[in-house]
């Protein structure tokens, strides 16, 4: 199994996310897995402490992060035979809450419902008759 691991494509507003996509492809001829693995834990205070910086930026990494990337993934994996396979890695923290990780439990739960309504749209095939892509949620413990 190959792995293409390069440290310029790590989430930055200025990321040209389809340029990813298309050099995933131009280097292994298609793009059959998209693998949601990001978060940062924020400020660890409970919800009336956390700094709006950053509950701002840990929406951005751990939620706006995967819906950028995902985009851009299924708009190449509906094009291409066979789908892909789209992977979001969540956290127990999306379905329990910890009074003291409240930006980063609020994340989850975003993640957690942003996979929920990408799986319904690729169950429905999206724009085209039959499902492009498969896709898990992992909450690891």
């Amino acid at each position: 199994m190959t792995q293409w691991n390069d440290s310029r494509t790590r989430l930055r507003p200025s990321l040209n996310r389809a340029g990813v996509v298309q050099a995933a492809v131009d280097s292994y001829g298609s793009l059959d897995v998209l693998v949601n693995n990001t978060a940062v834990f924020g400020a660890g205070a409970n919800a009336v402490d956390i700094p709006e910086d950053v509950w701002d930026m840990t929406m951005r990494v751990n939620v706006k992060g995967p819906f950028l990337c995902s985009q851009a993934a299924t708009g190449r994996m509906r094009e291409q035979e066979g789908g892909g396979s789209i992977v979001f890695v969540c956290s127990v923290s999306g379905v329990l809450a910890n009074e003291h990780q409240a930006d980063y439990n609020a994340s989850k739960y975003g993640v957690i419902g942003l996979a929920r309504c990408i799986a319904s749209i690729v169950a429905m095939g999206g724009s085209g008759p039959t499902p492009f892509a498969r896709l898990a949620c992992r909450a690891p413990r």
